[in-house]
Order: C-alpha cells, then structure tokens, then sequence
C-alpha cells in the first residue's frame, strides 16, 4: 500500500491495513527519505518543512500509528534510517541533517518509553548511499568524494545495510536499544 508519511491519516490507513492483512507489526523499519541540496540562504521555511516533515516527522507519524499494535503484542523492533551525516554536517543539507539528528534523538526517547513493552529501538546510520535517487541527484564529484572518505574504498550500496537492519529485527539484538549503528564504510570511527 503506497502512503505519505508525512501525512497522520495516511499513515494511520497503512497501519490499518498492515493489522487488517497481517493482524500486527513486527518490525517497522522507518527508511523514507528527502535530501535535496540547498544554500542555507536560500532555504525557505518550506524547504525546511518538507524536508523535516519527510525525514523525522515521518518517522514520528508511522512509530505513532503501528505501536499500539506492536504493544498489544508485548513486542517489537522498530529500526529507524538516521544518515551519518549527523555526524559531520553537510554544508547544503542543513535541513535534512537536522532531521536525521532528530531522528537519533527520537529514537533514544522513544527506547526509554517503549522498553518495558518488550519493544525496542535503533538507529542504523549509513553514509551517502549509491541508491538511483542518489546517484541521479547528486553530482558525481561529490559521490566520489565520499568514496576517498572512506576506510573501504568503494560506493555503498544498499545492500551493505540489509545485514544490520536484520541483527536488529532479530533475537540476537534482543537487549539492545536506544543505539545507534554506523555504516558508512569507515568515514566516521565513533
């Protein structure tokens, strides 16, 4: 079912229709995401708007839509896409890096209120991903520039980030919350 995530009734109809096709939500893996380029100066209130609405307030309006289906279980794994970029800055994405930031520290707040329903939270943080959307978008200089940042020096692909997001859903994370895990190839060593 498609839906917008930056919309609360959309995603309360894809919420509804997960329970009414599946009965539950297991494990919400919250991946959307917005990043065009812009000047801070020429940022407009609704650049930043959209941009936030997209990356963190979607992510907000899904958690808020699939957890009382996750509690009625007394389990649950929710993952959410942050971006390493939180951890550096990005000249022309200061909105996007801003909501990705958020959504580090939604995650934190929210592994603290859900953990006694069996539920738990993380944060998965890749580096530029060569996805289309990417790869279409983002001026080849500066894929490439990313490339010679990292420790492994080629593209990463979204293929690098299946295996972390699947620890997470799986009974091996069963104790682990609140945290976040970064693949971007070794730019950033936290």
């Amino acid at each position: 079912m498609a839906a917008d995530i930056s919309d609360e009734a959309s995603c309360a109809k894809l919420a509804a229709f997960a329970r009414d096709k599946a009965g539950r939500v297991d494990v919400p893996i919250n991946c959307a995401h917005f990043f065009p380029s812009r000047s801070f100066d020429e940022m407009s209130l609704a650049d930043w708007n959209k941009v936030i609405g997209i990356n963190l307030t979607g992510v907000f309006l899904m958690v808020k839509a699939v957890l009382p289906l996750m509690k009625r279980r007394g389990w649950g794994r929710i993952v959410n896409i942050g971006s390493s970029s939180m951890f550096e800055g990005v000249a022309e994405q200061t909105h996007y890096v801003a909501a990705k930031t958020g959504v580090l520290g939604f995650s934190r707040s929210l592994a603290r209120v859900v953990g006694k329903e069996g539920i738990t939270v993380n944060v998965v943080a890749p580096g530029l991903t060569l996805t289309p959307a990417v790869a279409k978008s983002m001026p080849a200089e500066m894929i490439e520039a990313q490339v010679k940042a990292h420790a492994i020096q080629r593209d990463e692909k979204g293929e690098d980030l299946v295996g972390t997001v699947f620890f997470l859903a799986s009974p091996d994370a069963d104790f682990m919350s609140g945290q976040t895990l970064n693949i971007d190839g070794g730019k950033h060593m936290l």
